[in-house]
């Protein structure tokens, strides 16, 4: 099946994927109240033992949003890292030096 019409459109959608996460990722900060505060939801050591509430939807959608734009990068780094297999070896086969017929 030679489908290759689907890369432009597989990137494209990746690009906009990617772009959504980043977005929604702000909302859980904004719907906190206090936005300067959002290193609460992140749970991290400290010296204090203090952990965010893990039954706390804002949380939770942290680490969804964090998931699922983990994922969606590493599927578009690697579908980008095929592409460019493809096309250096296109440029591979691709003679390197000009020749200039002689007339």
């Amino acid at each position: 099946m030679n489908a290759g019409w689907r890369r432009p459109v597989t990137r494209c959608a990746e690009v906009i994927t990617a772009f959504a996460l980043m977005i929604g990722g702000m909302f859980p900060i904004i719907h906190l109240g206090r936005p300067w505060l959002f290193f609460w939801l992140i749970p991290y050591p400290s010296s204090r033992l203090i952990w965010p509430n893990f039954r706390s939807p804002l949380v939770w959608d942290i680490f969804a949003i964090g998931t699922y734009l983990t994922g969606s990068v590493l599927r578009s780094l690697a579908s980008s890292l095929y592409s460019c297999k493809a096309d250096a070896s296109c440029l591979r086969n691709r003679p390197t030096s000009v020749t200039i017929p002689i007339v």
